[in-house]
Formats: C-alpha cells, sequence, structure tokens
C-alpha cells in the first residue's frame, strides 16, 4: 500500500512538471485578455510586477528562516541574474519567463526528490529544465503568431538557474550520496543513445532557424537529420523502457537498492532521455504535419 501511494505521488508530480511544460506555450491567453481589457502600457508592467513581489516575498520568508548571510548568497546571484535577464531582452513581456521557469525547477525539484538526493542532484535539475525550456521554445514555433527563438533558450536557462539559487535558500538537500559519474559505466548503451540525442537534438535546433527564416521544411531540414532523428527516437523509447523495466524488476527482488550508484546515474539518463523523446517527438511533428514553424 505504501509503494503504490509513493508510486501514485511520483506519477503525480511528473504528470505536473509535463502538464507545466504543454501549458507554458499558451501563457500567452490571459496577456492577450489583459491586453484587450486594459492596455499596452500596463501589460508591460505586469512582469516585473510579478518578479518584485515574488522576489519581495522570498526574501522575506528566507530572512526569516535562515541568517542573513545565507540569504544574501541566494538572494544576491538570483538578483544579478534576473537584472542580465532584463537588460539583455528588451521586450519586456518576455520578462515573464523568469517566473515561470522558476516554478519549473520547482517542480522539477519535487519530481527528483522523491528519489534522487545527493550529489549531482542540482546539475541534473539545471540540466532538465534548460532542456524543457527548448521544447518550450519548439512548441511556440508551432502556435500561430509565436516564434521560435534562442535568445528565449538563455532567459529559460537563466531563470531555471535563478530557480535553483532560491530552493537552496528554502530547501536542503543531503551532501552525501553515491557518486552518478560511477554509475554510469553501467548504462553505456543508454550514454552513447543520449550522446547522440544531444548532438542530433542541437544540430536540428540549429536547422529550425533556416526553416523558419524561409518558412520551408521540404528542401531546408537536410533528410539525413530527419533520418539521425527517427532512429534516435525508436531507440531512445526501447531502451528507457528496458531501463524501466529492468530497474522494476531489481527494486522488485531487493537488488538495487535506492541509494546506489546505478540508481542515481540511470535518473541521469531516463530524465534527459525522456526530455529529448518529448523533443524528438516535436520535430516528427513538424515535418510530417505541414505545420507552418515560425
Amino acid at each position: 500500500m505504501e509503494n503504490r501511494h509513493q508510486n501514485l505521488i511520483r506519477f503525480g508530480l511528473w504528470g505536473m512538471v509535463i502538464g507545466y511544460t504543454f501549458i507554458l506555450p499558451h501563457a500567452i491567453i490571459p496577456y492577450q485578455i489583459i491586453k484587450e481589457r486594459y492596455s499596452m502600457e500596463f501589460l508591460l508592467k505586469v512582469p516585473l510586477t510579478v518578479i518584485l513581489f515574488f522576489s519581495a516575498v522570498y526574501v522575506v520568508i528566507t530572512l526569516i528562516r535562515i541568517p542573513f548571510h545565507r540569504t544574501a548568497i541566494t538572494v544576491i546571484p538570483s538578483a544579478l541574474i534576473i537584472f542580465a535577464v532584463i537588460q539583455l531582452e528588451s521586450n519586456p513581456v518576455k520578462h515573464i519567463h523568469i517566473p515561470e521557469y522558476v516554478i519549473m525547477t520547482w517542480l522539477l525539484y519535487q519530481g527528483l526528490y522523491e528519489d534522487y538526493q545527493g550529489r549531482g542532484f542540482y546539475l541534473l535539475l539545471f540540466v532538465s529544465a534548460s532542456m524543457l525550456g527548448v521544447i518550450d521554445e519548439l512548441q511556440q514555433g508551432l502556435h500561430p503568431n509565436r516564434y521560435y527563438g534562442w535568445s528565449d533558450m538563455l532567459v529559460n536557462s537563466g531563470s531555471s538557474l535563478v530557480g535553483i539559487f532560491t530552493l537552496i535558500g528554502l530547501r536542503k538537500l543531503p551532501r552525501k550520496g553515491p557518486d552518478w559519474l560511477t554509475g554510469l559505466k553501467n548504462f553505456k548503451p543508454g550514454l552513447i543513445s543520449l550522446v547522440i540525442g544531444l548532438m542530433s537534438s542541437g544540430i536540428s535546433c540549429a536547422v529550425l532557424f533556416e526553416v523558419q527564416e524561409k518558412k520551408a521544411f521540404q528542401g531546408v531540414y537536410p533528410f539525413w537529420l530527419l533520418t539521425v532523428n527517427m532512429v534516435y527516437l525508436g531507440t531512445a523509447i526501447v531502451l528507457s523502457a528496458f531501463y524501466l523495466y529492468r530497474s522494476h524488476q531489481r527494486i522488485k527482488t531487493g537488488g538495487i537498492k535506492t541509494e546506489s550508484a546505478d540508481r542515481v546515474a540511470q535518473f541521469w539518463i531516463l530524465i534527459p532521455s525522456g526530455i529529448l523523446i518529448i523533443l524528438h517527438i516535436l520535430l516528427m511533428i513538424i515535418a510530417f504535419s505541414g505545420a507552418h514553424f515560425m
């Protein structure tokens, strides 16, 4: 009964992460409503107002919970990142990505924390949130009047880093734990697949800017790259299913412990692979649906 309850919590948390990822591109709808009911000037003030409000609430909470010097360690880097994003991104509406990806990072934290505590946690958290930021941009490229942009990807990653600093101030994570790098040697096929997936994704994301510019997929997106995308997608799905099944069987028979290096390393394979699978599915939708990518 306890395992079933824990599994329900896991599914719920990861379901929230997935749901939130696919809802993000639709955040433009409340903006359009605000613009229609009030004015463009009012709309442009919304992101900064939200950032300042939640920043003030966060500072107050951390000052109550932890010493001033620890609050400063989390607040100062966060403030610098937010300031840099605001300075580099000229469109004030895009600044709403900061609280959006702070929330994304918090959701990912809760999902990971159920099973993964120790070394490499925050690094995996940052990598995963940044990758989901790329998926967000791909989705926007499929929406009418939305645009796929590299600057937004950087804003998403920077905002995820803010989320990590805020978590350090609010939550404690055990420093001791198994080394995820040690455990990766037992996942060589998955690691090779992951590297190929990351490389093909990077090339695909770069080529999509040309697709966007020429407003055509056929004749612009290389056939060899599409082939690599399809082969990776099939391989990653099979490997991920195999690792999940093997993990389930080993836990069931007591052959793997939650705190083992294999268990931790498995997250470094499965979570990025899962995100890359979604990314490649979106690429297939763009390639075969005839959708106008912007």
